[in-house]
Order: C-alpha cells, then sequence, then structure tokens
C-alpha cells in the first residue's frame, strides 16, 4: 500500500509493532534504552500499564503534542512509559 495512501489507523498500529519489538529486544538481550526496568516481570509490567492507561488522558493533555491520533498509538506510547512506571 503507497504509504501517502495509508490510513493513519494503520500507521498507527506499524508504530504499535515497532515498540513492542523494541520492548522485546531490550528484554531479549538485557541492553537497556535508558536503564534497566522498574517493572521487569509481567505482572509488573501489567499493573503498571494499566495504571498508566487509568491516568493516560490527564498525563498527555499537559504536553505540547496532545494526544495521539490513533489507540495504536496510545497503546504504543503506554507501553514504552510503563517500563519505568512506578
Amino acid at each position: 500500500m503507497d504509504e501517502q495512501l495509508e490510513p493513519p489507523i494503520m500507521h498507527g498500529r506499524e508504530i504499535l509493532r515497532e515498540r513492542i519489538l523494541e520492548l522485546y529486544e531490550e528484554c531479549r538481550t538485557g541492553e537497556w534504552a535508558v536503564e534497566p526496568w522498574v517493572n521487569q516481570t509481567l505482572p509488573d509490567y501489567l499493573e503498571a500499564l494499566a495504571a498508566i492507561l487509568d491516568g493516560y488522558e490527564n498525563a498527555r493533555l499537559y504536553q505540547e503534542d496532545g494526544l495521539p491520533e490513533t489507540v495504536w498509538e496510545i497503546v504504543a506510547d503506554a507501553m514504552r512509559g510503563t517500563r519505568y512506571y512506578e
């Protein structure tokens, strides 16, 4: 599909896919993007992900770029942030 004709929702899906692969590589290699994750077990990670999604709108409304265009991008953003959420 021509990238210019691709609907935004499909672009958001690709962003999510890239973030998941990024997280996978960090887990697989132990080479952290910034520092070791705070939430290193699946239960801790999922609990933090739920907490981030619960307050997501309020946190993003005060950022310059606002909310992402698609739900895919929201999930990708939340998954990335969950690494260090306490």
